[in-house]
């Protein structure tokens, strides 16, 4: 439900992952200076975390609520929460959750 405290802090919880996502990794591109191929380091996991954080943010939008702006009730059939996710933000969202290798394949 979309009043629900799980989905409050878990709200909460992917503004700080946009806010880091948002800072650190233009820095990251930026001042990244090791070689190609070199050993990963511990924000490189990090940054493997925050994806799967991401990704997982996108099977959850298709199963919670929204509340109907004409009815201001929430709806909870799945087909119509479904429906309302992709035809809004799914596309960008998974844009945003593909490596940067397979969008480099594929354009």
């Amino acid at each position: 439900m979309p009043e629900d405290l799980m989905k409050k802090i878990w709200n909460i919880l992917m503004i700080f992952l946009l806010i880091y996502v948002a800072t650190y990794v233009p820095y990251g591109v930026c001042f990244d200076n090791r070689a190609p191929g070199a050993p990963a380091e511990v924000m490189d996991y990090v940054d493997g975390v925050v994806d799967g954080l991401f990704f997982v943010d996108i099977i959850i939008n298709f199963f919670s609520a929204y509340e109907d702006p004409n009815t201001n009730l929430p709806v909870v059939k799945l087909r119509k929460i479904a429906a309302n996710y992709i035809s809004s933000w799914f596309i960008l969202d998974l844009i945003a959750v593909m490596p940067v290798q397979l969008i480099e394949k594929l354009f």
